[in-house]
């Protein structure tokens, strides 16, 4: 469709993982949400009900870190309310930390931000001392206090209330959140030694020795702050370098993909730009969470990150919805090096799903206008892999409905196949996913052709046929549309809401609708460009926005 001018950074592990145990070689998270930013609805909906129960000891984990024995509280702790009035009263006394922590990440709440300087900094003066203090006076039950929706989740999916058997299974089957909470109940369970301990390696300063530069090692604008005054500098020697990593093994069938929380199904399309402001994200994001919508397509240059799609990821992570990384460019050879740090950067950001290529059976999607079956199998299988190599999941790229080669959508993706198979390249499509357009004016349960909602059961087939079972089937543009017709927003409304209703009870492998478009001119695109397609206009939302806002929710 798009035809214009040219909490997932976790690996899916092996099931032998123990329960409540490190992962090996995972890295630090990098990103931070805010509290008052906290996602709504169970943190663990399709909680594995047969899941072990964290085993909870008191022996030194492999860091040296002791895990205190297993409470609902500490006996004589301060009341949380005081921990959170001295992190204030630091950031009053460090105005640089409590500016500069918050513009770069997000983080709004005094503890967080807290959390987030000690991990970064190379200070180890008296306010480093003090800042330490502050956050080991929280216990398990006080990091629940904090993110009540976590011990609300765990408590309705496997009845468990014990503060730190609570966060253990959290931290063992979390696999959308990755933020500075996660740290943090580490460092409070014991699970990983607090960035004071003994050994641990400490952020290198400045070259020039000056304490009013970052470190190399921290984000851009990150705060370090003066020494403390009277007193030397610390010496701090180099971080020892860092072991090998082993990459994780990856898992690709459909129990083992990450979802969103409260997974419905129910998704779409954002603004069709390569970047939103913070003021579009801020809205618009609330305006999809209180439709219910928790897949969200979006737009990326192939070979650029965007910092202003940084923190459209970021808030998704932190509303518990699921990204669709769509890598925007023409049916064209690539810098392949540049796509690669591109997923790589997004998948650290907690991006899994992405889409290389669009309807290359359109002509607008090729530079001359010549649509080249064989040429765009060979871009896609280099671009797939190469997602695969940065450790995103790759799509099938999605195929118009009404394709320019004299072929249809699934004739065309036929022919694919055949060739895959001839030449050997078949079992690259059982570590993918394949993207569909699904773009109708039928109801529901129609299902003659391709030009239906129900286009996936075409595709499943066909897969299926090749590959001996079937892969997720994602639609990244679909949905009724009104071709600007405002006679049928009556039927716009109702089909679009029996497809979401569909997805409650699809099949297995059809994991998402995402619905086109969310916006155009509302959000900066071009103006007038799918007009005639979009849910928000500056006239007024259509009605499927206001019928999905009182729509009863529930997960599949």
């Amino acid at each position: 469709m798009l035809c214009l001018a040219g909490g997932w950074r976790e690996s899916l592990w092996a099931e032998s993982e123990e329960v409540g145990g490190e992962r090996p070689g995972e890295p630090t998270p990098t990103r931070q949400v805010g509290l008052d930013a906290m996602f709504q609805g169970a943190w663990l909906d399709g909680f594995p009900a047969s899941a072990p129960l964290p085993q909870v000891d008191t022996e030194p984990n492999p860091q040296g870190a002791r895990a205190p024995t297993p409470a609902s509280g500490r006996q004589g702790a301060q009341p949380l309310e005081k921990t959170v009035a001295a992190a204030r009263s630091f950031l009053r006394r460090r105005p640089d930390i409590a500016e500069k922590i918050p513009q770069w990440c997000g983080e709004t709440s005094p503890i967080g931000i807290l959390a987030h300087w000690v991990r970064i900094t190379h200070e180890r003066n008296e306010y480093f001392r003090e800042a330490m203090s502050v956050l080991k006076r929280l216990s398990p039950a006080d990091f629940l206090a904090l993110r009540p929706d976590i011990a609300r989740s765990v408590r309705q999916s496997r009845g468990e209330t014990d503060p730190r058997r609570v966060i253990a299974l959290w931290l063992r089957y979390n696999t959308t959140e990755n933020s500075i909470f996660v740290d943090l109940a580490r460092w409070i369970t014991g699970r990983r030694p607090w960035p004071d301990a003994p050994g641990q390696p400490v952020p290198r300063p400045p070259a020039d020795g000056s304490s009013g530069q970052r470190p190399p090692s921290a984000p851009p604008g990150t705060p370090t702050g003066p020494e403390t005054p009277g007193r030397p500098p610390v010496a701090v020697p180099p971080s020892p370098p860092s072991p090998p990593v082993t990459p994780p093994k990856r898992r690709y069938d459909l129990a083992s993909l990450p979802r969103p929380t409260f997974d419905n199904g129910w998704g779409i399309h954002w603004f069709p730009t390569l970047g939103s402001s913070r003021e579009v994200v801020d809205r618009y994001l609330d305006e999809c969470e209180q439709m219910g919508l928790r897949w969200i397509v979006f737009l990326n240059e192939a070979e650029k990150i965007s910092e202003a799609n940084d923190y459209l990821v970021d808030r998704m992570q932190a509303k518990g919805m699921m990204p669709i990384l769509r890598l925007y460019s023409r049916t064209v050879p690539l810098d392949w090096a540049k796509v690669r740090q591109v997923v790589a950067h997004y998948v650290e950001r907690g991006v899994f799903y992405f889409q290389i290529y669009n309807e290359p059976n359109l002509k607008c999607e090729w530079e001359d206008g010549r649509i080249d079956l064989p040429r765009f199998l060979e871009l896609w299988e280099k671009g797939a892999t190469v997602i695969l190599e940065a450790g995103g999941f790759p799509a099938f790229a999605p195929l118009a409905p009404g394709g320019e080669d004299g072929r249809s959508d699934i004739q065309f993706f036929e022919e694919c196949l055949q060739r895959m198979k001839a030449r050997g390249t078949l079992p690259l499509l059982k570590k993918c996913w394949i993207a569909i357009h699904n773009q109708t004016w039928h109801p529901v349960d129609y299902e003659a052709d391709t030009f239906s909602f129900k286009k996936f059961l075409f595709f499943n087939r066909a897969v299926v046929k090749y590959l001996g079972e079937s892969r997720p089937i994602i639609a990244t543009e679909g949905g009724f549309q009104t071709g600007g017709n405002a006679a049928m927003n009556e039927r716009h409304c109702a089909y679009n809401l029996d497809y979401y209703r569909y997805m409650l009870q699809a099949e297995p492998y059809f994991l998402a609708q995402c619905s086109w478009i969310l916006g155009n001119d509302v959000g900066g695109g071009a103006p007038g460009m799918w007009e005639d397609a979009t849910w928000f206009k500056p006239s007024g939302p259509m009605p499927i926005v206001d019928a999905l806002k009182r729509e009863p929710k529930r997960p599949r």
